[in-house]
Formats: structure tokens, C-alpha cells, sequence
């Protein structure tokens, strides 16, 4: 068996990673668009849009996976699974401390919230 490769099992279902993923997407702008900045005192939703996006793409992403590595493992796209996944990654990150220096109160729980669906993703196997 190579890295990455399961033994054939049923398929997995995909209602509740696309339930895990789109509650935790709209949970996350509705907790910014409750939160108060400490400046100026309003709720701004767009505050969370770039670390949401990349967290819903990120989140597909890790749950497709195997999938994708499967697939692409002798093609030209082959060698390219891993490192975007690690860019999709550093972009969260990177969105993620941005809206904290932002609104730290809402973004603290978000990220917590999305980066344990994203470990929960994570450690689902075939």
C-alpha cells in the first residue's frame, strides 16, 4: 500500500460534512455581525468574509482529500495536491489573524470553532 491509500470500504456520506461546514460558515457571520468593534462600536460582517471563504474552500478541500489524492496521483496535477493544500492553509491563517487584530472578541470563537471542524475533517478516514 502507497501513502494516502486506503483499502476499499463503502463510500463516506457528505451530509454532514456539508452540514458541519455551511453551519459553522453561517454561524461565523452571524457572530461578527452581533459583535461590537471596539472602535467604532459597529457590528462589520466583512470582517469575517475572507477567512469564512477560505475556510468553506479549505474545509471541502480537506474533506475530499483522499479523493483528490487518489485521483491525481499519476497525473500532471499530481504534485500539486499537498502544496495547495499547505497555501489554503497559510491563507486561513493568515485572514484569520487579520480579522482578530480586527474584532479579537468574535474572532477568538470562530477560529477556535472552524479550526476544530477542520481537525474533526481531518480525522475522518475512509
Amino acid at each position: 500500500m502507497e501513502f494516502m491509500e486506503f483499502p476499499p470500504h463503502k463510500p463516506r456520506g457528505t451530509l454532514a460534512r456539508h452540514v458541519s461546514i455551511v453551519s459553522v460558515a453561517l454561524l461565523t457571520l452571524g457572530v461578527f455581525r452581533l459583535a461590537e468593534d471596539e472602535i467604532t462600536g459597529k457590528a462589520e460582517v466583512s470582517d469575517a468574509y475572507g477567512f469564512t471563504l477560505l475556510f468553506v474552500v479549505a474545509g471541502y478541500y480537506i474533506g475530499w482529500l483522499p479523493e483528490i489524492w487518489r485521483n491525481g496521483k499519476r497525473t500532471v496535477l499530481g504534485p500539486f495536491v499537498m502544496p495547495s493544500f499547505y497555501l489554503l492553509i497559510l491563507l486561513y491563517l493568515y485572514f484569520s489573524f487579520r480579522s482578530y487584530f480586527i474584532q479579537p472578541g468574535a474572532a477568538g470563537f470562530t477560529i477556535l470553532l472552524q479550526l476544530f471542524v477542520m481537525v474533526c475533517l481531518l480525522c475522518r478516514t475512509e
